[in-house]
């Protein structure tokens, strides 16, 4: 696909939150929608993508969010753990940050709930420089809500919940 639309940081540098900025929340719904069919149907054929984040988050003419750089990308079979630690500081999974065993599935998830958080509420959820300091702030701070609806704040504790056993289970 072309995809001229620039990418999702481009679009959150200029118009920091998405709602209030002229796009409408059905537009966030439909981007986070597509988001995570793109996932699941990578996940469903064992693909993680290992570095979602908004810079790798195109649009089209159209306005429709396709994914982009596949650089860290891999096969993974589903119940495995990985031993790998790349991506993006601010969008890594708490696992990622203490370097610990991680489902790559579940990775993804929690980067697109980051993604999805930046969205409304026109920044990340923790922003600590060194990774010991985002994973102090994360365990310090809980998640703050200014802008995001009732229903999205449960979605998003849920994606973003500090304790794995809580998270929702990889896509397929």
């Amino acid at each position: 696909d072309l995809v001229v639309g620039g990418s999702l940081e481009q679009l959150l540098a200029r118009q920091q939150r998405l709602v209030d900025q002229g796009l409408r929340g059905d537009r966030l719904h439909v981007w986070t929608e597509q988001l995570l069919d793109s996932l699941g149907f990578l996940h469903g054929v064992t693909i993680a993508h290992r570095d979602l984040k908004p810079a790798n988050l195109l649009l089209t003419a159209a306005a429709q969010l396709k994914l982009s750089d596949f650089g860290l990308a891999l096969r993974h079979r589903p119940g495995e753990l990985l031993q790998r630690y790349d991506g993006t500081r601010l969008y890594k999974l708490p696992e990622l940050l203490e370097r610990r065993a991680h489902c790559p599935f579940k990775a993804d998830l929690w980067a697109a709930g980051v993604c999805v958080y930046e969205m409304v509420e026109g920044r990340v959820p923790w922003a600590g420089r060194p990774s010991e300091d985002q994973l102090r702030q994360r365990q310090a701070l809980p998640l703050v809500f200014a802008y995001a609806a009732e229903p999205l704040r449960a979605v998003l504790r849920r994606l973003l919940s500090l304790q794995a056993a809580l998270r929702p289970p990889p896509l397929e």
